[in-house]
């Protein structure tokens, strides 16, 4: 019996082993084959990418054999155009061939007709060049009338006179002197207005002497004032160009040859003396005179601010047809005239230029400035600082 228990616990104990050793085997062949089913995880992976980038590179195959078809689609339409345009080129071309293996077959002289075109042609040629010598011959034509017209620019200097027997044959003579000398075409026109002292019978006398062409008169029965006798004057006056200038001496002759500089280097629509700018003065006043004289200024310079040095001067240069808008214009009376006549040509955008110039007191006769005329200038003043 003990034997026998013996035999069973060898038995048992030989199976736990075996048992055992089984279990480990199996766990290790477990373990092995998770490891085996990891590493083919990771490739099928690894598969599954690869697979996904042929498909990637498979459509972009797919995608750039679409554009290739396309654009030999494109190309072949454009080839067909293209060999339908020379198809037709060639037809047309087959067609001139045949007119002209008819008109050979016919007996048309092709040589003749080439012969006449030249012919045609050299006619055609020397009619232009008859044509370009007519051009510069009346390119030349206008350049002499250009320079015939600038040296035909008549300049008409009117003087109003009262009174002024005394200084008329001088002024008129340094006029003709200075406007001689410097070759300008010109014409003096008088406008007396009815002077006592006998001005008008002056006038009649340098008429005689220098001629009528040079002096004209247009004399009036009263004084009526200095912008009407602008108006009167510019009614006979033959110039482009109209001088407005004091008859005693006062503005000397020898700046309007400076004038017409002026004006012909910007094409000034006025020109006017200036005594207050550059080198031009006042000679032969008192200080009280000066004083006047500057503190208007002055004033009307604040006041009016007018884009000119001297407003009360009256010895200017004006286009005609701007001299008569702004006559017209004007309202003011006696000196305060020559300053509102250069608050308009502001106004209405007429450009301004300026010479300086010396003017000096007049010589023979009365001033013709006195209390009234001062009282006129300040309601002048007044008027037109409140209209501007």
């Amino acid at each position: 019996m003990r034997k026998l228990q013996l035999n069973k616990d060898a038995a048992l104990s030989q199976f736990a082993e075996e048992y055992e050793s089984l279990r480990e085997k199996m766990q290790s062949n477990l373990r092995d084959a998770n490891s085996e089913l990891d590493e083919s995880r990771s490739k099928a992976e690894a598969a599954n990418e690869t697979v996904s980038e042929y498909l990637q590179e498979i459509r972009s195959l797919k995608e750039e054999r679409d554009n290739a078809v396309q654009l030999a689609s494109s190309a072949l339409r454009d080839s067909n155009r293209k060999s339908e345009k020379l198809a037709a080129m060639i037809a047309d071309r087959e067609q001139v061939l045949k007119r002209l293996e008819g008109e050979i077959l016919n007996g048309t002289d092709i040589s003749n007709k080439f012969f006449q075109s030249r012919v045609m042609i050299a006619e055609l040629e020397e009619s232009l060049a008859g044509l370009e010598r007519q051009r510069n011959l009346l390119a030349s034509r206008a350049e002499d009338l250009t320079e015939e017209v600038e040296q035909k620019i008549v300049h008409a200097i009117l003087l109003p006179t009262y009174n002024e027997c005394e200084n008329l044959p001088i002024i008129v003579w340094l006029l003709i002197k200075y406007l001689d000398e410097a070759e300008l075409e010109y014409e003096i026109i008088v406008i007396d207005d009815g002077s006592p002292d006998g001005t008008l019978a002056v006038a009649q006398q340098l008429q005689d002497i220098y001629g009528s062409e040079r002096i004209v008169l247009k004399p009036r029965a009263k004084k009526l004032g200095l912008g009407t006798a602008y108006i009167h004057g510019m009614q006979y006056a033959t110039g482009n160009f109209i001088i407005i200038m004091d008859a005693d001496l006062s503005h000397h002759p020898k700046f309007i040859p400076q004038f017409i500089q002026r004006q012909k280097s910007r094409n000034f629509d006025v020109v006017s003396g200036t005594r207050y700018a550059g080198d031009g003065g006042v000679n032969g006043w008192d200080l009280k005179r000066k004083v006047i004289s500057r503190g208007a200024n002055f004033v009307t310079q604040t006041l009016l601010r007018p884009g000119a040095s001297d407003l009360t001067g009256s010895f200017r240069l004006y286009k005609k047809q701007v001299l008569e808008t702004l006559v017209k214009a004007c309202t003011s009376k006696g000196y305060v005239f020559q300053m509102e006549m250069i608050i308009r040509a502001r106004q209405r955008g007429f450009s301004i230029g300026e010479v300086p110039i010396s003017f000096v007191d007049r010589v023979y006769g009365e001033s013709k400035l006195g209390g009234n005329e001062i009282v006129q200038f300040v309601k002048g003043l007044l008027y037109l600082f409140a209209t501007t």
